[in-house]
């Protein structure tokens, strides 16, 4: 590893998994850095290199680099910080095993990511699955989420576990130890809405059908918990590939795309919404009457 391919980002240390936008620099080829212009108060400074997949031409999968990582408390007040060491060890590793419930196997083409949420250091970083469904991977220190690309049409992952806990949404917590319990359960089994919806307005209506999952850590992009429909030429609605579990639904004559991941909205849906709950292979049909929001 060369000291120049490291990333510093400095962060407040009472936000250091908040939306907040760290301060970063880079490393020149000494292993100096310089961060200028820092509001006094108490940061958490982060290090991490080597987190970059390195392409194989000849075995045409990812292979891994060696990781590493620092996290630093510190204190800034008037005077500057100078000639601050910072140490890089390397991450901790992340194992475990894909199943899958209905009998597809696993195999090599599989890659599992873990991907920082906001605030957690390192860009991510991957693993192969091999044929048995093992995979490996290191991450520098934070909160991630894992995902698993390479799978056929129709399967996704239905849940993450690890020490028997569903870590589907909210992330895994690494810190300085290995986690090699990571369950990863694919399927192909999901579930299915389809219907109309109905307005007190004569015609055709236009809407959008909007299912949020009930558990608030699965609503994001990455989980699945977060979908949305709209009507076909005969006004009929169609949303596929849901993952089972409870959702509620509601059918608004208008949703932007940027507000689908906001709080506020998730409010009122669950307010105007009916709460249904799916299983796995079950094609639902669904009357929905047309809502409002609140402007």
């Amino acid at each position: 590893m060369r000291v120049d391919e490291a990333r510093i980002q400095l962060l407040p240390a009472d936000s250091f998994f908040s939306v907040l936008t760290p301060i970063r620099s880079g490393v020149d080829r000494t292993g100096n850095f310089r961060i200028e212009r820092i509001p006094p108060g108490d940061y958490v400074l982060t290090a991490a290199a080597g987190f970059e997949p390195e392409w194989s031409t000849t075995s045409k999968n990812f292979q891994q680099r060696r990781h590493y990582y620092a996290r630093i408390p510190l204190t800034i007040v008037a005077e500057p910080v100078a000639n601050l060491a910072v140490n890089l060890v390397a991450a901790p590793m992340i194992s475990g095993r894909i199943e899958a419930d209905s009998g597809w196997p696993v195999s090599s083409q599989l890659t599992v990511s873990a991907s920082p949420l906001v605030g957690s250091m390192g860009p991510g970083s991957y693993g192969v699955v091999n044929d048995r469904g093992h995979f490996a991977l290191q991450s520098g220190p934070g909160i991630v989420r894992l995902s698993v690309s390479g799978l056929p049409a129709g399967w996704f992952v239905e849940r993450v576990s690890s020490g028997g806990r569903d870590i589907t949404g909210s992330g895994l917590r690494i810190e300085a130890a290995d986690v090699a319990d990571v369950s990863i359960l694919i399927t192909s089994r999901t579930a299915e809405l389809s219907g109309t919806v109905v307005s007190s307005s004569p015609g055709r209506v236009e809407y959008t059908v909007v299912a949020i999952s009930v558990d608030p850590s699965l609503r994001s992009s990455a989980s699945g918990g977060v979908r949305t429909a709209r009507p076909d030429q005969h006004g009929m609605f169609s949303m596929k590939g849901l993952r089972a579990g409870n959702y509620f639904v509601v059918a608004l004559d208008y949703v932007a795309p940027n507000q689908l991941y906001d709080p506020r909205l998730w409010q009122q849906i669950e307010s105007l919404g009916e709460r249904l709950t799916l299983s796995k292979g079950e094609s639902r049909p669904v009357s929905l009457r047309l809502a409002t929001l609140n402007r």
